[in-house]
């Protein structure tokens, strides 16, 4: 029974070594099949990582804990967020008055 076996592993050896590539026909209905393959996998894949992600943010594993306590994370100052504001309204002023009056260039070829 084993030389059977053996002989059966051996010859299947020989076919792969014997194979010629030339005399390989690819079917359509075979790379179809591999891309619907794929594309369950891949949406798998995306389903998991997503349901993931969405327990992990939803539970209280994103907290960060120090001695048994909830760590107080820090907080945004009241003064950053009005100086952007304010930087972030400079810059639109500053685009508008662009877009409405023409700059002064000095052009060299002239």
């Amino acid at each position: 029974m084993f030389e059977k076996y053996l002989k059966n592993i051996t010859g299947k050896i020989r076919a792969v070594s014997y194979y010629d590539p030339k005399k390989r026909v690819i079917s359509p209905a075979k790379d179809w099949q591999r891309l619907v393959v794929l594309f369950l996998v891949v949406n798998v894949f995306i389903a998991i990582s997503s349901a993931y992600f969405f327990y992990r943010i939803n539970g209280d594993d994103t907290f960060i804990y120090e001695n048994g306590k909830n760590a107080v994370a820090g907080s945004i100052s009241r003064d950053k967020i009005e100086k952007a504001i304010s930087y972030l309204k400079e810059k639109e002023a500053k685009e508008n008055y662009l877009l409405l009056h023409r700059p002064d260039i000095a052009d060299p070829s002239r």
